[in-house]
């Protein structure tokens, strides 16, 4: 199985990180996302015929600092990781995460 192919980039205005993936798509009918300190929200879409775009709104700015896919393993899928740093290292500190209820 090859590597998912996929474009990333961040987009002002308002903030939030783009994601193209080729050749995928999101089985699950609804986006659930606990809001975290720097990501709103995430949303997703079909891009053309066969490929997906997923879209993290967030809080304030940020560069993506880096990004690699997670190889399958221990019974899961092929995994993006994206590093996101603030580009206003003083507004980073105003941003408080929301507390969870999980356990």
């Amino acid at each position: 199985m090859a590597l998912p192919d996929y474009k990333i980039f961040a987009l002002k205005n308002p903030d939030r990180v783009v994601v193209d993936i080729n050749s995928a798509s999101w089985e699950k009918q609804e986006t659930t996302h606990d809001e975290t300190k720097r990501i709103k929200a995430v949303r997703h879409s079909k891009k053309g015929n066969s490929n997906l775009r997923v879209v993290l709104d967030l809080k304030d700015s940020v560069s993506i600092k880096n990004h690699f896919i997670l190889k399958p393993s221990n019974n899961k899928p092929y995994r993006l990781v994206i590093d996101l740093t603030p580009e206003n290292k003083e507004n980073d500190k105003l941003l408080i995460p929301k507390p969870t209820d999980r356990a």
